[in-house]
């Protein structure tokens, strides 16, 4: 596994905190019998072929020592590769890997560094014939639209920056940069099969009123952005566990952990197309409520849970109500804390 591929990155040391595109266009002149993508994306990857999904889980790099351990993903993506030409594209961010939190010494971490990924893909033809395709300097790269991420801040998308269809085999990239060769994080290499992330509820919220949304208990995820308006126009949605006495949100209890540029809070820029939906790519909050500033003139607001996606192994019933609820606060106290590993 891996025998040629080198991890790679882009050569954009000045943008530190913006997201990274890489894109890799091969032609196949076999019908294909199989094709399996293994994938390590550090810190955390969406990548597409063919304009196509591999996966609908989110935040596939699970959370560890990454010099000791760097967990990698294997995906069927027959049905993605036809004949003729094809292109895979990755959209990566900083994830827990290059991470500037200080709460539990990260910004520190011996791993830091900016993202960067390995990959191989294999394929495989009724007749015998095989192909291979590795991650190594000919691969293309540009920034991404995500302007800053950061684990436990948040996220500012300018969607004016998308580069739409970039794994789309004629899409142009005579602009883009070869990508740079890189050292690894120095952890082993493991296939991962922890259960996958995933958005497992979308609800709605009530409006308090003063751009407060209250969604009625806490959960661990990101908010959903439906609307259209001019473009340029910088829409501000921050996150709160819990409110002060005169309505506003009080974030006293988390900003420990944020010391940064944003503050629990994500902000998208609008392209100006007639609709528009984002939620973040590479981060999550733990909230009840959201104050939106500068909401756009069509609107809507959606919230997404998102965790490990543990299967139940039991339940619980009792007669008391109290210990009822209990059962149920802890299982959900659970779930909220549960990404790769139980924060």
């Amino acid at each position: 596994m891996f025998e040629d591929a080198k991890w790679i990155t882009a050569p954009l040391e000045e943008y530190p905190d913006r997201s990274i595109l890489l894109r890799k266009c091969f032609s196949v002149d076999f019908k294909v019998k199989k094709a399996v993508l293994s994938i390590a994306q550090l810190g955390l990857g969406v990548c597409e072929i063919n304009q196509k999904p591999v996966t609908e889980d989110i935040f596939t790099t699970p959370f560890t020592r990454y010099d000791k351990t760097v967990f990698y993903n294997e995906y069927d993506v027959t049905p993605l590769i036809r004949e003729g030409g094809n292109c895979i594209g990755v959209h990566l961010g900083n994830g827990f890997y290059n991470n500037s939190c200080d709460g539990w010494g990260y910004s520190s971490a011996p791993w830091r560094d900016v993202p960067k990924m390995l990959a191989e893909l294999k394929l495989e033809s009724e007749g015998g014939k095989s192909a291979k395709i590795s991650t190594d300097s000919t691969w293309r790269t540009h920034c991404g639209a995500v302007l800053y991420n950061q684990m436990r801040e948040g996220e500012i998308y300018d969607a004016r920056e998308e580069k739409k269809a970039f794994s789309r085999v004629d899409f142009d990239s005579n602009e883009w940069y070869n990508a740079h060769v890189v050292r690894g994080p120095g952890g082993k290499l493991k296939k991962n099969y922890i259960e996958p992330e995933r958005i497992t509820g979308v609800s709605a919220p009530k409006y308090l009123g003063g751009g407060i949304y209250d969604f009625g208990g806490n959960i661990s995820g990101f908010c959903i952005l439906k609307g259209s308006d001019e473009r340029g126009r910088e829409i501000t949605v921050t996150y709160s566990e819990r409110l002060n006495k005169d309505g506003t949100l009080d974030t006293e209890n988390i900003n420990a952990f944020n010391r940064g540029k944003l503050r629990h809070c994500d902000k998208y820029i609008m392209s100006g197309e007639k609709t528009e939906v984002y939620h973040p790519f590479f981060v999550y909050h733990g909230f009840r409520y959201v104050h939106v500033e500068n909401a756009p003139r069509t609107f809507e607001l959606s919230a997404a849970t998102v965790h490990t996606d543990l299967k139940r192994a039991a339940s619980f019933e009792c007669s008391d109500e109290t210990l009822s609820w209990i059962h149920s606060a802890s299982v959900k106290s659970t779930l909220t804390n549960f990404h790769s590993i139980p924060t």
